[in-house]
């Protein structure tokens, strides 16, 4: 693991005036692989602040990728979904 629960990393402002924003939330361990996978949320809800800005105020579900493998944390539960490669 390289980064510790709870992290957050900061990406300011993107060009649109939205604050940019991801938390890593849990650590899973691949189902192909074993190694362990970071699942991170990203900025998915804003404050309108003066001046056109918007300042973060949520984050969504957490995901991490392994192996071809998608995983999700949310309220509901932590979830693992294949990908496909496409052509």
């Amino acid at each position: 693991m390289t980064a510790e629960l709870g992290t957050v990393k900061l990406f300011g402002f993107d060009a649109d005036g939205y604050e940019q924003r991801e938390r890593m939330e849990a650590v899973v361990d691949c189902d192909t692989c074993g190694k362990e996978v970071e699942l991170w949320s990203d900025s998915t809800a804003w404050v309108e602040l003066s001046g056109g800005c918007w300042k973060h105020s949520e984050y969504g579900p957490a995901q991490g990728t392994c192996c071809q493998n998608l995983y999700v944390d949310s309220f509901e539960g932590c979830f693992r979904y294949k990908l496909e490669h496409s052509q």
